[in-house]
């Protein structure tokens, strides 16, 4: 998540093991050259520059210095491959549940928070589990904007 830090100016909130914290943009560059990582720049829809401001400091109080959500990995292998058959024939609401630790974050999860607390409460991705699957239906959905091409130069 791109985040304005007062003092600091344009960061990204990085939520990478083993905590959440903000790096500068040639930071954030150097680690996605070493994942050979694909960047993709979403908005939410009707994104208004004051509620990304204050999802930026959402993200500073919220989820800045919280541990990497280790423990999500494997609930969210188990919950993908056996939540049709207890939802649907035990009708089990432990699906619904979060998948991981509830004081930690994933990626996804963080930027979740950011937006869906106070002051915002926007909840764009609808889910407990929020994960970059779920950020491609939104987007599907229509709920986040593509603006990668104003924000990223090819290489």
């Amino acid at each position: 998540m791109v985040l304005h830090v007062p003092g600091i100016g344009t960061v990204v909130g990085n939520v990478a093991p083993l905590f959440a914290r903000y790096v500068s943009i040639a930071e954030f560059e150097k680690i996605l050259e070493e994942v050979d990582a694909e960047v993709r720049v979403l908005i939410p829809t009707g994104y208004r520059q004051e509620d990304g401001m204050k999802a930026s400091l959402s993200w500073i109080r919220d989820v800045q210095g919280r541990m990497y959500d280790f423990m999500a990995y494997p609930r969210l292998f188990i919950k993908g491959i056996t939540k049709n058959i207890f939802v649907e024939k035990f009708h089990w609401k432990w699906a619904e549940k979060p998948a991981g630790w509830t004081w930690a974050f994933w990626c996804t999860e963080g930027n979740a928070q950011a937006w869906n607390s106070k002051p915002l409460f926007h909840d764009i991705w609808k889910s407990k589990n929020p994960t970059p699957l779920t950020t491609e239906h939104r987007e599907a959905d229509g709920e986040f904007d593509d603006i990668t091409a104003a924000c990223v130069e090819e290489q």
